[in-house]
């Protein structure tokens, strides 16, 4: 994209520190769906955002727009050339009412989901998986936290570098113990954070700690303007669009096997004799069933 396409989402990046509340709400909401500006009146976005169209008035003045519709046509143009009116697309499928039955509901799902995995692998770079990937791999110790609905993601990072990593610790803050789970991280140490919209309060807190501490983060979220995402050392903003009342974890959980996956080829050969120790360890122990013979 051309500078004068992204000039929008780079002016409420510079000014959301200064933003009230309600002024931020709108603003993050924005980052998520910049299509939304472009495709939609002014209510219908206020109602999906969840604040009042004179919210999302002021602050198109506040971002040095004469009027909100010059806001909405610096995104028109936004959405005319390339990845964006992929997602374009998916923001309008998801933003209409499915009609037609399961059926219509059905292929909107999977219309929804192979636009996000494709928003998703247009929008992150190579490069910085392969800059996050080294981050682990030089790590003393890699924590993982997600909580609630994002334990899942955390869990499958997690489980894939304990194949080959002696060094990852799963945080789960079970019996509110997630302080003590964290007392020990600090410089040389690494805590990859996955919290989306309304952000897990400990999500937050943990993100915030681990960096006063002098560890490194790794933020995977839905926008850069996220709690855990200001002053992370990667921050990896992925799309989590559906059709359903519910965001979808399909493209998270692409993204952390993609990012295990870079961990193990910036390792090299030698996490090969590793993963093999760990499944003949699993077979010993009989974890898998096996037809008898």
């Amino acid at each position: 994209m051309t500078s004068d396409e992204v000039a929008p989402l780079d002016a409420i990046k510079a000014i959301y520190e200064t933003l009230s509340p309600r002024l931020k709400k709108a603003a993050r909401y924005i980052q998520r769906n910049p299509s939304d500006i472009a495709l939609y009146p002014l209510r219908h976005v206020a109602n999906k955002a969840e604040v009042s169209p004179t919210t999302l008035v002021r602050l198109a003045a506040d971002l040095g727009y004469p009027s909100y519709n010059g806001f909405k046509e610096a995104f028109r143009l936004r959405v005319k050339v390339g990845a964006e009116r992929y997602a374009a697309g998916a923001s309008q499928l998801i933003a209409d009412e499915v009609s037609g039955g399961r059926a219509s509901y059905y292929q909107a799902t999977y219309q929804s989901m192979s636009e996000a995995l494709g928003q998703l692998f247009a929008s992150i770079r190579c490069e910085d998986v392969e800059l996050a990937a080294k981050g682990l791999n030089a790590a003393r110790t890699i924590y993982i936290l997600g909580m609630r609905t994002m334990f899942a993601p955390a869990h499958t990072l997690a489980y894939l570098l304990r194949t080959f990593k002696n060094n990852v610790v799963l945080l789960d803050g079970a019996h509110d113990m997630l302080v003590d789970e964290l007392s020990t991280i600090g410089a040389g140490d690494i805590l990859v954070a996955i919290s989306y919209e309304p952000y897990v309060r400990s999500t937050v807190a943990a993100t915030a700690y681990a960096l006063e501490r002098g560890a490194d983060v790794v933020a995977i979220t839905d926008t850069p303007l996220a709690p855990i995402a200001r002053d992370a050392t990667h921050v990896f903003p992925l799309p989590a669009p559906s059709p359903s009342f519910y965001l979808s974890l399909l493209p998270i959980h692409a993204f952390v096997e993609t990012l295990a996956s870079f961990v193990v080829i910036d390792a090299g050969s030698d996490v090969i004799e590793r993963i093999s120790t760990e499944f003949d360890r699993r077979a010993r122990f009989g974890v898998y069933w096996q037809e008898d013979k």
